[in-house]
């Protein structure tokens, strides 16, 4: 039996809060909370399993950006005239140019790797959900997002046949994670996994999918998607590609240059390239006529490609063939780091250019980059990077908030259930939950391993200090859920590396929701984050 933790438990308020400011939260490691005092009680069961090792697969690199300069890193991929990935080229074939000034390149590096197999995490409780996920990652990522936003009925049934088509064709040791979006907002409805079934019957949840009545797709934009997608999946390390299923986009023009303040695209270009985003846009429409409506959307479709270092793909048929060749060459791209000379961080648009020496090649990378604060490396570990935003303000960034994210499990039982592990001691946040009409309370454990938060020296006690927080929202993209928690915890003098488990309750509406759980270590700025699909009965 463990020993009994004990410490004040502390609530915060988290009134106002939307999603995309909790994002931003976990990047920007700011909150504002007012806590409030609350004792807490402990509840005595056997002490789960501790759980594996953290930290990301030693098989993927991570690039870590030291001095003052400003780092520039883009992947190249290359293709000859017949559309073949070209492998074997030197770093004398590459020359980068920064505002048509030469650079010199001082990394490079070439993927080309198989795909690593990524199977389905076992569950052992039902209801019971991890991101574990995080720590059996392959080197490049290959993210789906369905987006149904403009798409009626009848092409969501066509792009839900095609996509089928596409995952039962998937080859069995490449892992693939789906989104939905929701509004404006991303939801992750399928964690990777190279499982067909499950990656199926995600999306069947997805498609077909009614839009809410009075939703107008031509005021939804999609720079706050992308942007989302950015400080989503930042946590992860490595090279990322979105293979973006959508009825065309918002057709606003997604190239800086095309705007008198380009800092309108900054927020979204810093985070795509601080998680290192490819974006293939991928018309669902299938082979469709022309227009003048049609013709900006490919236009936009081929700007966010050009612009990230992706692919359009529209006005053709057979979308399961074109994600397959996506996936085809998702391993194979040339890693190009420069540091841009004569760096001033104004703010402006920096174009990109790289050639290679040699036959007629077909290149694409990411073709630019705001000069501010972005991938400004730290001198020291002990200072976060400064991001240089609009009117002069600025924003600090943790420095190793991207490389060891928490890894954590979290089960959802209705209030009053036991544990889902039998014995199992927590920390019980001591708060009432209203309950309103067509809403029912449930608990969620929280269930960490040891030695996942750094500790400091009070009294001779180690303590921690953490937060939980919990969004919900409908099938609609309303936010309805909101609540989050302070936890200091004090450990024993005879175990201070002991696991942390803790309880909280949270009104649930009827219904399927998206649920979003993060944990922030309030010491270093670690965190972590879930994102569950649930059904409140």
């Amino acid at each position: 039996m463990a020993a009994m933790r004990e410490g004040p438990l502390h609530r915060c308020s988290n009134t106002g809060r939307s999603r995309q400011a909790l994002r931003l939260w976990l990047s920007a490691l700011v909150i504002a909370s007012s806590p409030l005092a609350s004792p807490a009680q402990s509840q005595q069961t056997p002490q789960p399993q501790a759980s594996p090792s953290q930290g990301p697969s030693s098989q993927t690199p991570v690039y870590t950006l030291h001095g003052s300069a400003r780092i520039v890193l883009t992947d190249v991929t290359v293709k000859d005239r017949a559309g073949h990935i070209v492998h074997g080229l030197p770093a004398s074939a590459f020359h980068i140019f920064d505002n048509n000034q030469p650079q010199t390149i001082s990394t490079f590096e070439e993927r080309n790797n198989a795909a690593t197999a990524i199977t389905a995490l076992p569950i052992s409780t039902p209801n019971t959900y991890s991101n574990e996920f995080l720590k059996h990652l392959p080197p490049v990522l290959n993210i789906v997002v369905l987006d149904t936003t403009s798409l009626s009925l009848t092409q969501q049934m066509y792009l839900a046949y095609e996509f089928n088509n596409f995952l039962k064709t998937l080859p069995p040791n490449l892992p693939i994670a789906i989104y939905a979006r929701v509004g404006e907002t991303p939801v992750l409805v399928q964690d990777f996994t190279s499982d067909r079934a499950l990656l199926l019957a995600a999306s069947a949840k997805v498609i077909p999918h009614l839009p809410p009545p009075g939703r107008d797709p031509v005021h939804i934009t999609d720079n706050n998607l992308l942007q989302e997608m950015g400080v989503e999946l930042s946590q992860l390390p490595g090279h990322k590609n979105i293979l973006w299923f959508s009825g065309g986009e918002s057709g606003i023009s997604f190239d800086p240059r095309n705007y008198s303040d380009p800092t309108v695209l900054q927020a979204v270009y810093d985070e795509l390239e601080l998680a290192r985003i490819s974006v293939y846009p991928i018309d669902a429409r299938g082979l469709n006529g022309g227009n003048a409506i049609i013709t900006r959307q490919h236009l936009e479709m081929r700007e966010i490609a050009d612009n990230t270092g992706g692919e359009p793909f529209y006005n053709r048929n057979g979308l399961a063939q074109a994600a397959t060749e996506i996936l085809e060459q998702d391993n194979s791209f040339y890693t190009l780091v420069f540091s841009p000379q004569d760096f001033h961080p104004d703010n402006k648009w920096h174009q990109v250019k790289v050639k290679v020496d040699g036959d007629s090649y077909s290149l694409s990378y990411r073709r630019g980059y705001f000069a501010d604060g972005n991938n400004l490396g730290p001198k020291s570990d002990d200072h976060p990077r400064t991001l240089l935003l609009t009117a002069g303000k600025t924003r600090n960034l943790p420095v190793d908030l991207h490389s060891s994210p928490i890894i954590f499990t979290a089960s959802i039982v209705p209030v009053g259930s036991p544990p889902p592990t039998p014995g199992m001691q927590f920390y019980a946040l001591n708060d009432n939950v209203l309950v309103k009409k067509r809403t029912n309370t449930y608990s969620i454990f929280y269930s960490l391993p040891p030695d996942v938060f750094a500790t400091q020296t009070v009294d001779g006690r180690e303590n921690a200090s953490f937060e939980i927080a919990v969004l919900g929202f409908n099938k609609a993209g309303q936010q309805i859920v909101q609540k989050g928690d302070r936890v200091s915890v004090k450990f024993p003098h005879d175990d201070p590396h002991e696991p942390v488990d803790v309880a909280q309750n949270v009104g649930l509406p009827r219904g399927e929701l998206y649920l979003f759980l993060a944990i922030w270590d309030l010491n270093t700025g670690r965190a972590g984050t879930l994102q569950i699909p649930f059904t409140s009965h």
